[in-house]
């Protein structure tokens, strides 16, 4: 992985707040899978941010890339 990037879940595409800093997108999920439903969109984003959070706790992202969505599957 290059130096920088992390891995960022959303429930939409404009606030990436249900995960991250992740070292990977698989963790990026199973740390969204915790907070969505059956169902729900995942979004998903690789992205160069910030070292430091604003107020809110919220990272400003300086580069992005390898954007995607799933849909939260049935749990078993």
């Amino acid at each position: 992985m290059e130096e920088g990037w992390k891995w960022w879940a959303g429930k939409n595409e404009d606030e990436y707040d249900l995960a991250g800093p992740c070292d990977t997108r698989e963790e990026a999920i199973s740390v969204a899978y915790g907070s969505t439903e059956p169902g729900d969109y995942i979004f998903l984003i690789e992205a160069k941010f910030e070292s430091e959070p604003d107020w809110y706790g919220r990272y400003d992202f300086i580069a992005t890339r390898n954007r995607s969505n799933i849909k939260r599957k049935r749990d078993k």
